[in-house]
């Protein structure tokens, strides 16, 4: 009972650290300098409302981990913090009669996060804030959010200016307004491209959080300035320049930034690194309940599990999402077979994985089969490859029927990380099945499937955003 108490007070503390950290992300004053227009702006300004969710949630993880480790430990750094302030508080004659000498025997180990959570805020409360700033601003680098911002105000400044003056666009929107359009004081010896930039975002940031920033921009502009700019402007300003050609040929450059695969790969690695730290905590619980669960003395199976479910079950999925993605461009083919080639490839993309990690084990079976020792390739090892090589395949099918015309989007994601979580239990549940074992082991594999796949979604659609596809009679049938 005691050990629940603990974990109920760990939650409780770190529901508080999280909620805390996810309200203040966004929230900090920049630095604020000419050549960067965003930095002039707040978070929620210039980023629609999921994707700030989805930093937000990301730049909470640190923090929340180390709290995570100190706290599993309470009673040992508690009782360190009780006996510094018991210290202190001796050397004040008036309080000395109120302190007992058992008073930190007698504090209940749940209340130690609690303690070790207070005592903090009030002792490191700067250098915690500190830290967080410092993350957060990782966070928004590595994601490139504040680049795409500049791009597309760059993009929208440019297509304006190269058909208006920039005193006439000024004076088409403040005309709509019938108020002066606000410039930062930082800009007025700037460019005129930087001023448009700075106005463009000063007007739609009231709307991007709901509807996205390129959304807010345009309608920003509405229809005042459709008499100027030409059809090839307005399909570039929407998003939708690239002909059926160029999108056939070559990928966006959002799908292949390779800084943004480095970052998006190096954010992955740290939530692995996470759960094969945070995981076998649970080992003696489970182990209680007769459910087999990773301990630290076999950290080597765990991380070959890990990297087993990254290739043959992420990678392929994610693999399947963006080769879905572009296919679904060609408006020769319909969805369904769009679907059925993406998810064949998937497939093979998978079992041929998961028959390669079985190469390690089929070598000692040779070896052991030589020796004289009956085990082989059998029905139940066939059942695991086929089994767990549909699980991509599936999550991409949710993505793709889910929310039929977008990709990634929250709905999305929900769904497949469900489809990838329950394929994993089921699979392995089958497996051990016919394998006539009953060791439970398929909770564990349910997690670890679900961890991974919310992990490397949630990373994709910061990356590469909600995509949305053609509609037209492509639906399937």
């Amino acid at each position: 009972m005691n050990t629940l108490l603990l974990w109920l007070s760990i939650f409780l503390c770190l529901a508080a650290i999280g909620a805390l950290q996810f309200r203040l992300f966004g929230g900090t004053v920049k630095t604020r300098s000419p050549g960067n227009v965003a930095s002039f702006f707040l978070m929620h300004e210039i980023v629609d409302k999921q994707q700030r969710n989805l930093l937000s949630v990301i730049a909470l993880i640190p923090l929340s981990f180390v709290f995570l480790i100190v706290a599993y430990h309470a009673e040992t750094f508690g009782k360190a913090l009780v006996q510094t302030y018991l210290e202190y508080f001796k050397q004040e004659k008036a309080l000395e009669p109120f302190i007992s000498p058992d008073l930190v025997s007698n504090i209940p180990e749940p209340l130690y996060p609690i303690i070790i959570l207070v005592a903090s805020f009030l002792i490191f409360g700067a250098q915690l804030r500190f830290l967080f700033i410092r993350i957060e601003k990782g966070v928004v680098f590595v994601t490139g959010v504040i680049s795409r911002t500049n791009e597309l105000l760059d993009e929208f400044s440019t297509a304006l200016l190269n058909k208006l003056s920039y005193e006439n666009v000024i004076e088409v929107l403040e005309a709509e307004r019938q108020n002066k359009v606000p410039l930062a004081e930082e800009f007025e010896e700037t460019p005129e491209k930087s001023k448009l930039s700075f106005e463009l975002l000063h007007l739609a940031k009231s709307e991007v959080a709901g509807s996205g920033l390129r959304e807010s921009l345009l309608k920003v502009l509405g229809n005042k300035f459709d008499e100027f700019l030409d059809d090839d402007d307005l399909s570039f300003l929407t998003g939708n320049g690239e002909n059926e050609d160029q999108a056939l040929e070559s990928p966006p450059n959002h799908l292949i930034n390779w800084f943004h695969i480095y970052a998006g790969a190096m954010a992955f690695v740290v939530v692995c690194g996470l759960y094969v730290g945070i995981t076998p905590m649970a080992a003696e619980f489970f182990g209680a309940h007769e459910i087999t669960w990773p301990k630290y003395e076999y950290f080597s199976d765990l991380a070959w599990s890990i990297a087993w479910v990254t290739l043959a079950t992420i990678i392929p999925t994610i693999v399947g999402v963006l080769f879905f993605a572009r296919r679904s461009e060609n408006l020769h083919e319909t969805r369904t077979q769009t679907l059925f080639m993406v998810l064949s490839l998937v497939f093979l993309f998978s079992l041929v994985v998961n028959f390669t990690f079985m190469v390690p084990w089929l070598i000692e079976v040779y070896v052991g089969e030589r020796a004289g020792s009956d085990a082989g390739f059998g029905f139940p090892e066939f059942v695991y490859l086929f089994t767990h090589s549909l699980i991509p395949g599936f999550a991409v099918m949710a993505i793709a029927l889910v929310d039929p015309q977008k990709i990634l989007s929250r709905t999305d994601i929900i769904f497949a990380v469900g489809v990838i979580c329950l394929g994993h239990l089921l699979a392995y549940l089958t497996f051990e099945l016919a394998a006539d074992m009953n060791i439970a082991y398929y909770w564990h594999q349910a997690l670890l499937g679900f961890v991974l796949s919310t992990a490397a979604l949630l990373i994709l659609a910061v990356f590469c955003g909600v995509r949305e596809i053609p509609a037209a009679d492509r639906s399937p049938t």
